[in-house]
């Protein structure tokens, strides 16, 4: 791979890594963290309230609830139980996965518009346990527009993103894993009623560690205790100091397919670069923003559809 494109895939992949790499760091660390804090003991409180908000447009008339509130170590054990039912419902599965990368030099200038560096559409076929193809529908970059104008050839320029090959997305769930829940501290923030539903939005921060972890908070359903939104950041430290000066902000969502399957249907994230991975990408002649923006989406969902083992024949990958 000529250097150019590594240092572009290097800059640019950054912030695609971190979607998968809160697990990965898990697994990695798991063999020397100390034995997990147990929570403290705490007991169902019984609530005397208002529990539901009122449309001031639609007065009802006010109901006095009377009942044992879940406690937040219940609600974290079902939220765990309810994505590893989520993921136990998945045995194949085939979507379009879209991924823009756009950037800008302003660190600080809101009114810099994001240019477009990078698009890329691929069909991605998965079966467990751990078969993948991808069909590379799309691939185009600046950088490439930029060499066929001046008649040169240029390499690879787009940054690939994969998920896990398992199709346990577990990805958004990392906090709620019973590995690394000991890590954070939660708290019940909110609850709606959503439709038929109650939906509760909890927030997470680190322990104190010398570790980067990041802070945030998730919408959680209740029916299937499953996680329908994600945002989080790193305020305190950068996960990746020697290329990422800052993790401003990542957005995660689901969508309900076949009206029983929740899937991560959308990714916005935004990191920003240090100037020695910028230095660097001057130095071989590429262009790097400061800021970039990730806007990934999957689409065209089949899931459990009966995928051939034959579609993963190493012959036809074409990988």
């Amino acid at each position: 791979m000529p250097r150019q494109t590594m240092l572009r895939r290097l800059a640019l992949a950054a912030a695609v890594l971190l979607l998968s790499g809160v697990t990965a760091w898990g697994q990695e660390h798991s063999g020397r963290r100390e034995a997990p804090t147990p929570f403290p003991p705490s007991r169902p409180t019984l609530a005397v309230e208002d529990t539901l908000r009122q449309n001031a447009a639609e007065p009802l008339p006010e109901i006095l609830v009377t009942a044992p509130r879940q406690t937040l170590d219940e609600i974290l054990r079902r939220v765990a139980e309810g994505e590893a039912h989520r993921d136990s419902l998945m045995q194949d599965q085939a979507f379009t996965l879209l991924v823009r990368l756009s950037g800008r030099n302003a660190q600080d200038d809101p009114e810099e518009k994001s240019e477009l560096y990078s698009e890329s559409a691929d069909r991605i076929y998965q079966k467990r346990p751990k078969q993948e193809r991808v069909v590379h529908l799309k691939d185009w970059s600046r950088e490439e527009e930029k060499h066929k104008k001046e008649g040169k050839k240029g390499g690879e320029q787009n940054v690939k993103v994969s998920f896990d090959a398992d199709m346990s997305e577990s990805f958004i769930a990392f906090a709620f894993d019973p590995k690394m829940r000991a890590r954070f501290q939660f708290r019940i923030e909110d609850r709606k009623l959503v439709g038929d539903q109650i939906v509760y939005l909890l927030s997470f921060t680190p322990r104190p560690s010398l570790e980067a972890l990041p802070s945030g908070r998730v919408w959680l359903n209740t029916n299937d205790f499953v996680i329908l939104r994600e945002e989080f950041s790193y305020p305190e430290r950068s996960p990746m100091p020697l290329f990422i000066q800052s993790f401003e902000s990542c957005v995660l969502e689901r969508t309900l397919i076949d009206h029983r399957y929740w899937v991560v249907s959308r990714i916005l994230a935004r990191v920003t670069l240090t100037d020695p991975v910028r230095w660097m990408g001057k130095l071989a002649g590429d262009e790097i923003p400061k800021v970039v923006d990730l806007a990934l989406a999957r689409t065209d969902w089949i899931i459990n559809g009966g995928i051939p083992d034959s579609l993963f024949a190493p012959a036809e990958t074409g990988r």
